[in-house]
């Protein structure tokens, strides 16, 4: 009788996408760079990095939101933090990933409704993301503080037909906030610093 072969940990494919949309962010562009991320993405355990500007940052995460078994965020400083795991079995990954953000989400997410759950869901819900992060200042710690800011956020999380994202924060609380909104809105559109408005989701 063999020998069970050792658990290996999760291998992650980095997602780095080349279209760049500080110049142009034209729906041909918006296009381009989520079916470069989708090929890449699909059926992957996969790792963003916080080197993009928040539109693309977004608009990668939108992609990989249905497609990818797992994702993590490698922040500036090195560290891995995971944003999420949608395999139906626990898995093994390595230590130097840190869970507390993806723990937070899932009690954030236990609590909450999704949009498909009401009946008359109000027409548009605008969330000041920037305001939020702007008052959680209890640690200096990106993971720490992007914690909190969960928690805060919450408290704003209503079903709407359209929920609107608004201002520029870091890109591991601003992903958190996209994953937390999914489900509360048929659309979830983000209004970037520099004029953009561009559709995140859209069941509509």
């Amino acid at each position: 009788m063999g020998q069970a072969s050792p658990l290996s940990a999760t291998e992650y494919v980095l997602i780095q996408p080349q279209t760049n949309l500080a110049e142009s962010s034209t729906p041909e562009n918006i296009a381009l760079l989520q079916r470069e991320v989708i090929l890449r993405a699909q059926g992957e355990a996969v790792e963003l990095f916080d080197g993009l500007l928040p539109l693309s940052t977004i608009l990668t995460f939108a992609a990989i939101y249905d497609i990818a078994d797992e994702a993590v965020f490698r922040l500036l400083d090195g560290r891995l933090v995971l944003l999420f795991d949608h395999q139906p079995k626990g898995t093994m990954r390595s230590e130097e990933v840190d869970e507390i953000i993806w723990a937070e989400i899932l009690k954030v997410k236990s609590k909450g409704v999704t949009v498909q759950d009401i009946c008359g869901p109000k027409s548009e819900v605008i969330i000041d993301l920037a305001s939020i992060w702007s008052r959680v200042r209890e640690n200096d710690d990106i993971i720490a503080r992007t914690k909190v800011f969960i928690k805060a956020l919450f408290g704003f999380l209503e079903p709407a037909v359209i929920v609107r994202l608004r201002g520029e924060i870091p890109n591991l609380p601003l992903i958190s906030a996209v994953y937390l909104v999914r489900p509360y809105g048929h659309r979830v559109i983000f209004d970037d610093a520099r004029g953009n408005s561009v559709n995140i989701f859209s069941n509509i």
